[in-house]
């Protein structure tokens, strides 16, 4: 009986085992496809099989269209993915070669590329359905107008020895990007204009969540890695809901910190002129218009923006052109107010502030290094950059000899340093301080003659660029990578926590509590603090600072028992907090209308019957006295700006007195 069980049971289990064999060689076959001609290797997208290349021991796959071509009545609307068959190509398409950037000005005046350009290359260690890599998407200009991608290309060597999959996509840029104009906005639905560039790299995560599995890729692991203006856009699409889901993390390399203030009306308002300068009534002539007409058109003042030190009569932000808009759409607010609000809503949950970052902000520090600066002076002696400093808003400020002190200020990387701190540096660590899970990284490892660590350092080491001739430089690459590739792969930035906010990658990451001379900007308002005073709100707010709140708290810190709140849920089209707001809430007279005005009455009702009744005031301690009254009543170390009016001398100076 056993000996016949055993006859029987013995070819069943070799037909079994014969199955699983099949299945992984089948399972082989059907994820690692064969190379053509030992070179060319194809993948299954959602629109038909490409064709991509082996390139430095991964695969490339390069002008694969997103998008439908944003040309003619498509020109200036939002992009459209492609997602019907009679958009898709027959048979095989050939992705061997990165397609034609899209138009864009370059640093000379010359214009390159085709308006035809939605394309991304997506470069793999593999191609297979099985263990699922990390995603990279590469985010690259050096300004709104051009050039893109910069420097920021995939790289096939890095994609295979660091095993994640870059993603580098063309979007629009200048007038074909971001304009906003009234013709524009009647003519579109949803009724809206401007941030194009934007609608490009949100088609681009929704293309990836469709299609990057069948290259190896994990759609629930998608870091954005944006650069120079690339990180600006990075910067400013996390603040909006239009990308839930679609990305895990962020990160910005030498953003600007000046982002959209002008709603999407006042935009359209100051850009109107160039209708008249094209001879245009509406939008379908500007639509007929060529690309050539166009960039000629694009006024001067358009390109301009600040690199230097600060003028002695600078223009303020108010009045500089801004490509990006508050659109209502994709961007609704401010970033700056999108990250506050998330910063009082996670400590009204009582989430920790050490979570994991879905972003981390970084800069170089000499990244204000240019050939024309350097040029100037064939040595920059101690004098001449005295003089430079002299000659500047420093100088008219009598700051020159303060700030030649501060930063030893006797050669030429020390100059680069300070415009540096002024430019990019510190406005970054003001934003910064609104999101207490946010890292600030500054590369310090300098490199050349001037021992200058460069706009591109933290980018070239990330990609593998990065040519190290010292020791020093070679651990400064390592140590770049380890902070980069950790975060993609964990979602952790190690050497970070929120007391010791700002890394410092010099031979290795460090944490240290600041940048070192950026109160001192601060302190002297040559870095802007955060009104954003671009509206009547704005202005109302620092008139209520310097004439209410700022006073009030210099007297409550005089008791350390004696709590202050500030009211901060607005209601109303210009979203204000008035002067009665509290009252009417504690005494069922406020009317709610958002779910958020709600909220904030039942906030303020508890804080003040909480206190009737118990005589003890619920989120306060003497640590964290100023309570900020939104949608939650939230503890908080300070009133934002008071610091700044009191250092001026203008609280409690102008302080109300009825």
């Amino acid at each position: 009986m056993l000996l016949h069980c055993q006859q029987l049971l013995l070819p069943t289990m070799l037909f079994m085992l014969l199955l699983a064999v099949i299945g992984v060689l089948t399972h082989e076959t059907l994820t690692s496809p064969p190379l053509r001609e030992g070179r060319f290797i194809s993948a299954m997208i959602g629109c038909g099989m490409i064709e991509g290349v082996k390139e430095n021991g991964a695969f490339a796959f390069r002008g694969i269209p997103y998008a439908k071509a944003p040309l003619d009545e498509l020109r200036w609307q939002p992009a459209q993915l492609i997602d019907k068959i009679e958009d898709c190509w027959n048979g095989t398409l050939p992705t061997h070669n990165s397609s034609t950037v899209c138009t864009q000005r370059l640093e000379n005046g010359t214009t390159i590329g085709n308006e035809d350009c939605l394309y991304l290359d997506v470069v793999t260690p593999q191609v297979r359905y099985s263990n699922s890599l990390p995603v990279v998407v590469l985010i690259g200009a050096e300004t709104l107008m051009g050039p893109s991608p910069g420097i920021l290309r995939p790289s096939a060597r890095y994609a295979r020895s660091r095993d994640v999959i870059f993603v580098r996509p063309n979007f629009r840029l200048g007038i074909f990007g971001f304009l906003a104009l009234e013709d524009l906005t009647k003519d579109a639905n949803p009724r809206s204009s401007g941030n194009y560039a934007l609608t490009d790299i949100i088609a681009v995560l929704k293309w990836i969540q469709l299609n990057i599995m069948h290259f190896g890729g994990d759609a629930k692991s998608v870091t954005l890695l944006g650069h120079r203006a690339g990180a600006t856009l990075v910067s400013a699409l996390v603040s909006s809901n239009q990308l839930d889901g679609l990305y895990t993390r962020a990160w910005a390399s030498s953003a600007s910190a000046i982002y959209p203030g002008k709603p999407l009306q006042e935009s359209e308002r100051l850009n109107v002129n160039l209708m008249a300068t094209l001879d245009c009534q509406d939008a379908a002539c500007l639509r007929e218009t060529s690309s050539e007409k166009l960039w000629a058109a694009t006024p001067d003042t358009w390109f301009n923006f600040p690199v230097d030190l600060p003028k002695p009569q600078e223009q303020t932000n108010a009045s500089r052109h801004e490509w990006l808009v508050l659109d209502g759409i994709i961007l609704q607010q401010h970033p700056n107010e999108s990250w506050k609000q998330a910063t009082t809503a996670a400590a009204a949950a009582g989430a920790s502030q050490t979570q994991q970052p879905k972003l981390v902000m970084g800069a170089t520090a000499h990244e204000a290094h240019t050939p024309r600066l350097r040029e100037l002076h064939a040595n920059w002696t101690a004098e001449e950059v005295r003089q430079y400093l002299q000659a500047s808003q420093l100088g008219s400020l009598g700051l020159t000899d303060e700030v030649i002190e501060l930063y030893n200020a006797t050669n030429y990387a020390a100059l680069v340093a300070i415009i540096t701190d002024i430019r990019t540096v510190c406005p970054l660590l003001t934003n910064v301080r609104l999101q207490p899970s946010v890292p600030l990284y500054v590369v310090t490892q300098g490199e050349g003659d001037d021992q200058l660590a460069t706009v591109d350092a933290d980018v070239q080491a990330i990609l593998g660029r990065y040519e190290p001739h010292t020791v020093e430089q070679r651990r400064f690459v390592s140590a770049m990578q380890q902070l980069f590739y950790y975060y993609v792969s964990h979602g952790t930035v190690q050497s970070f926590d929120s007391r010791r906010r700002v890394i410092n990658v010099g031979q290795d990451a460090v944490g240290q509590l600041d940048h070192k001379h950026c109160n001192y900007w601060i302190a002297k308002d040559i870095v802007p603090q955060l009104y954003n005073a671009t509206n009547y709100a704005a202005l109302v707010a620092i008139i209520t600072d310097i004439r209410t709140v700022c006073p009030l708290l210099t007297n409550v810190r005089l008791q350390p028992s004696v709590p202050l709140y500030v009211v901060t849920q607005g209601e109303g089209d210009d979203q204000l907090a008035t002067v009665d707001a509290d009252v009417q809430a504690i005494l069922g007279r406020y009317e709610p209308h958002t779910v958020e005005q709600r909220r904030f009455v039942s906030a303020m009702q508890q804080l003040f019957y909480y206190y009737v009744s118990h005589g003890t005031v619920q989120s306060f301690d003497s640590r964290r006295r100023v309570i900020n009254v939104g949608q939650d009543a939230v503890g908080q170390l300070d009133h934002k700006h008071c610091n700044y009016w009191i250092a001026k001398d203008i609280v409690p100076r102008y302080a109300r007195t009825d």
